[in-house]
């Protein structure tokens, strides 16, 4: 079968990285604000907190530990404390409760800004939860984040980059963007950027290093296996297809690759198999790999087209109720025979995918899901931050939830995760279709 698989079946996979730099719950550094070298962007005001305090509690799906919050807001002003260059072991007589931010400012009118001491605050109360998906998006960092998140037209290099065993790593370089047309290519290491080294370099950090003005240009040294190779590249302003089709005629095998749940997904499959269908293709193989989920909608319509009207496509988990979505519509077209799953498979992808297992027995490939099924919001504050925030967890059409465990594929691909295993990956799924 090697022979006769054509490469047209095989096309780069690709997803697309947030451009803005959240303020995550991982923590914040608070010396450039203390030293006047970065501005938050706005004046956060008691109503800030306020705002967050009570999103928290009445939609918070989690367990939620009041005492935990303010704990939470303590560590952080004691942070801030020490960015001033004061002993923060002096508010360790402070009570955990929601007097401590007003107790704060009092003490500290005259030493700490009292924006700051918001902020911190804020931080604090969202770090508690120890949610990777909550996190407090700033003015400054981003004037419009729910703009950030769709990825449409911004100068960059065209490339999906992670973090893998500590190295900056080339996932998929985008189809004739600047990246491939450099040379670039999967599993490549990223170790500098216009010079500097990329060593425990912060993933946001290295994406704004790399994306910025269309035409203006980015130096960058990777390293494939032993070899050095260094490129001058142009960005470029790039616009993504979410959808990759590829067909074998001979094997009448269809591969579709859906980067993210934009809402065109469904359009644009739908077109690929009617193509299919011309063709007389019948089997196809859906590939999520690295697929980090995307718009609710869009998922839902998708996995319409493959299940009866009325019947369930997936389930959300609220505070405190469970809402069922339905099919929405009659195709009834042909659902994948194969779909491809990895550890960078989260979010609406996952539940796509065991929610396709469920209803129609399609055969999972590839490697152990993400287990990251969250449902956020963007909740607007007072003086223009944005609060992402947890509202929910999606389940599958059986009502599974995959948060925290993710699904297991009926057949382990242990190059799954490997950016340089393309071929060889879809090659075993045809195998194992037999």
């Amino acid at each position: 079968m090697k022979s006769t698989l054509k490469t047209a079946l095989f096309v780069i996979a690709v997803a697309v990285l947030s451009v803005f730099t959240p303020v995550s719950a991982a923590g914040v550094n608070y010396q450039p604000f203390v030293t006047k070298k970065k501005t938050l962007g706005f004046t956060p005001k008691e109503k800030f907190i306020q705002q967050i305090y009570w999103n928290i509690k009445d939609r918070y799906p989690g367990n939620v530990d009041e005492k935990s919050l303010f704990t939470g807001a303590k560590t952080q002003l004691g942070a801030l404390l020490k960015a001033y260059g004061i002993n923060p072991g002096e508010i360790d007589s402070m009570n955990p409760d929601g007097k401590i931010l007003s107790a704060f400012v009092k003490k500290y009118e005259n030493k700490v800004n009292k924006d700051l001491a918001y902020y911190a605050c804020a931080i604090g109360i969202i770090k508690s939860l120890h949610d990777e998906e909550c996190e407090l998006i700033i003015p400054s960092e981003s004037k419009d984040p729910k703009k950030d998140l769709v990825p449409k037209g911004y100068g960059g290099l065209a490339v999906l980059i992670e973090k893998r065993n500590g190295k900056l790593t080339i996932i998929h370089p985008f189809f004739r963007g600047p990246a491939q047309k450099a040379g670039l290519q999967p599993g490549d290491q990223i170790v500098s950027i216009n010079g500097k080294s990329t060593d425990g370099m912060d993933l946001n950090d290295a994406v704004a290093k790399l994306t910025g003005k269309a035409g203006t240009t980015v130096k960058i040294t990777v390293m494939r296996g032993r070899t050095k190779i260094e490129r001058t590249i142009a960005r470029e302003v790039v616009n993504i297809n979410p959808v990759h089709v590829g067909m074998d005629k001979k094997l009448k095998i269809g591969y579709i690759k859906i980067v993210y749940f934009s809402m065109d997904v469904p359009e644009k499959t739908f077109v690929a198999l009617e193509e299919f269908k011309k063709r007389g293709i019948n089997r196809w193989i859906l590939d999520l790999r690295d697929n980090t989920g995307g718009a609710i909608n869009a998922v839902i319509n998708f996995i319409s087209m493959f299940t009866p009207k009325g019947d369930p496509v997936m389930y959300i988990k609220y505070k405190p109720n469970v809402k069922k979505f339905p099919s929405l519509f009659e195709r009834n077209l042909n659902p994948p025979s194969a779909v491809i799953i990895n550890n960078y498979t989260i979010g609406s992808a996952e539940i796509t995918a065991a929610t396709l297992k469920e209803t129609k027995g399609t055969k999972l490939f590839g490697l152990h899901t993400g287990g990251k099924t969250a449902v956020s919001e963007y909740i607007p504050l007072e003086g223009g931050a944005t609060f992402k925030m947890t509202i929910g967890n999606m389940l599958s059409a059986g009502q599974r939830s995959l948060s925290g465990s993710g699904i297991s594929p009926d057949v382990k691909i242990g190059e799954a995760n490997e950016p340089a295993f393309e071929r060889q990956i879809v090659q075993k799924v045809l195998e194992g279709m037999k």
